[in-house]
C-alpha cells in the first residue's frame, strides 16, 4: 500500500496523537492514510483551502468539522 502524498505534512498530528492515543493513531493512519485519502477530513480541508494551514487538532474522521472550517 502507498501512503497518502500528504502524509509527511500530517506527521506531527500523528506523532502528537500517538503519545495520547497510540491505538487510535495507528487505526486512523491505516484507515485514512493507507486506504484512500478522499475520506480524510485533513486531506479534504487541504483540497478545499489549497494551503498547509490544516489545524493540528483536526482528526481525519472529523468530516463535519472539516467542512465547517473550510467555509470560514
Amino acid at each position: 500500500m502507498t501512503r497518502c502524498e500528504r502524509f509527511e505534512q500530517c506527521v506531527s498530528f500523528f506523532e502528537e496523537q500517538a503519545k495520547k492515543l497510540p491505538a487510535t493513531s495507528h487505526f486512523m493512519e491505516s484507515t485514512y492514510c493507507l486506504t484512500g485519502n478522499h475520506h480524510c477530513a485533513r486531506f479534504v480541508f487541504f483540497m478545499a483551502r489549497g494551503d498547509d494551514n490544516i489545524p493540528l487538532d483536526l482528526f481525519p474522521c472529523q468530516h463535519v468539522r472539516g467542512e465547517i472550517l473550510t467555509k470560514d
